[in-house]
């Protein structure tokens, strides 16, 4: 299960979770299946925030991780324009290809 921040953020990056149906097995509930947030991407996201020159302030890793989160949405929301923001999505969206 995850948190709504992080659920707003996947959604906002359209990145869709894996499912049951998707693995191929047919059960009576459904499973949403997100990428995890690993460490690698969390460096990665700094260095997006940090290129345009958003600075984090948060003092523990728990923090960190939802101002993060929190900013890359406020980030892609404002960008100037949208080959912009298509460029900052698809960085995004990159990275967790390459987690798959």
């Amino acid at each position: 299960m995850i948190d709504e921040l992080t659920k707003t953020f996947f959604d906002t990056f359209g990145i869709e979770p894996k499912t049951n149906q998707v693995y191929g097995i047919q059960l009576d509930y459904y499973i949403e299946d997100y990428p995890q947030i690993t460490d690698r991407i969390l460096l990665e996201l700094i260095c997006i925030l940090n290129s345009v020159s958003v600075e984090l302030k948060s003092e523990c890793i728990k923090d960190l991780k939802q101002e993060i989160l929190g900013e890359m949405k406020i980030l892609l929301e404002y960008a100037p324009n949208e080959e912009t923001e298509e460029f900052i999505k698809h960085q995004v969206q990159t990275l967790f290809m390459e987690e798959r």
